[in-house]
């Protein structure tokens, strides 16, 4: 599990060098999300956002650790907006636009953070 993130890692930084992540997505291994789940349909995720988040805010990073595959939503537009949305926003992935078979086991390895209030 340890080489596999090591190479997203190095993968990460490479992007954030050439300005492809925004510093808080590469800085916490990735886009921090209030809630996610994935399963042999695709992917859900309730993410934060200012009004102005997508599916298109967000490149999926598919990795491999110990023989699971691993999945990882990384920012790549800002949500410039000023709307109050204190619950985010979900958007879901079918498991072809995720790069996955149907019925493939995968593991979202977003970090989570709390609900603003």
């Amino acid at each position: 599990m340890k080489a596999a993130y090591r190479t997203f890692g190095a993968l990460a930084a490479g992007l954030a060098c050439a300005g492809g992540l925004t510093g808080a997505s590469f800085a916490a291994g990735g886009e921090p999300i209030y809630a996610g789940s994935i399963n042999g349909d695709g992917l859900t995720a309730r993410t934060p956002s200012n009004g102005c988040t997508g599916k298109a805010s967000f490149d999926v990073l598919r990795g491999n650790a110990d023989g699971v595959t691993t999945v990882q939503l990384v920012r790549v537009r800002k949500d410039l907006c000023r709307a109050y949305l204190p619950a985010g926003v979900v958007l879901t992935w079918s498991a072809s636009e995720l790069g996955l078979a149907p019925g493939q086991p995968a593991m979202l390895i977003n970090p989570r953070t709390d609900l603003v209030q």
